[in-house]
């Protein structure tokens, strides 16, 4: 599993800016057991738009590299209840109903799940309904953009989930204009929540171009399938990559 963004920043658009050095390689800790289905949950704000699409395109990016994956976000983030675009189901539940829904899209992904087709779940809730989460989830991915502001919401997000006893906590970077600033606003983020957590804050890169990936949703139009050689397009491979297959990621 990555240890910081530097470790994974040559995957990524060199139109960012210079690229870094890359760090010394991280051996995984554990790797996954073939065909293991995993539930990752991403923090989202109300009516959050954006994140939601950031969901759905790295559930169909997901998808599309022969993972079995389904998604759950609030459903006040533009998608209808129940969409099935490319085939990937995307189901909306409030937060009171999360737990369940979560535990029947595990269900339905046990049947498609296989060595050739590793599970993914990708589930969106409330900041707040995270503590509860921790004991469902195998990993909590921050998705966070570089303003201060921002950056303070996902640290409090990420002390929640630790505070919960859950150690597994990564992080994707998005909106930011230069790998410099995308490197800075990691290290920012994963500094204090590493001096909580038993293990290191891992990488999954970064996703850039936030109105591309907006529009992909609004539009019903995922970046990956209309436009895969754009920045927004392969930064999306990349991190769906690094989802599947962490405990490969220099």
């Amino acid at each position: 599993m990555a240890r910081g963004l530097g470790d994974v920043l040559h995957y990524f658009d060199p139109a960012l800016g210079p690229a870094a050095e890359a760090s010394s390689p991280t051996q995984a800790e554990s790797r996954p057991e073939p065909g293991a289905l995993r539930l990752l949950a991403i923090p989202m704000e109300p009516a959050d738009l954006l994140r939601g699409a950031i969901v759905w395109n790295l559930a169909l990016e997901l998808a599309r590299a022969g993972a079995a994956v389904e998604a759950v976000i609030p459903p006040d983030v533009g998608l209808p209840e129940e969409d099935t675009t490319q085939g990937v189901r995307v189901s909306g539940a409030h937060a009171a109903d999360w737990i369940r829904a979560t535990g029947q899209a595990r269900t339905r992904l046990a049947d498609r799940t296989s060595v050739d087709a590793p599970g993914l779940l990708l589930a969106g809730l409330s900041a707040d309904a995270m503590p509860s989460a921790a004991a469902h989830a195998d990993l909590a991915l921050l998705c966070c953009a570089t303003e201060s502001a921002a950056l303070e919401r996902a640290e409090a997000q990420g002390r929640s989930w630790l505070d919960a006893g859950h150690d597994d906590l990564g992080v994707v970077i998005h909106g930011a204009g230069s790998v410099q600033e995308a490197r800075r606003a990691f290290e920012r983020l994963a500094g204090p929540l590493e001096r909580l957590a038993a293990k290191p804050i891992a990488s999954f890169g970064l996703l850039v171009d936030d109105l591309a990936l907006y529009r992909s949703l609004v539009e019903r139009r995922p970046v990956g399938l209309t436009r895969p050689q754009s920045p927004a397009g392969r930064a999306l491979a990349d991190v769906a990559r690094l989802l599947l297959a962490p405990e490969d990621s220099p």
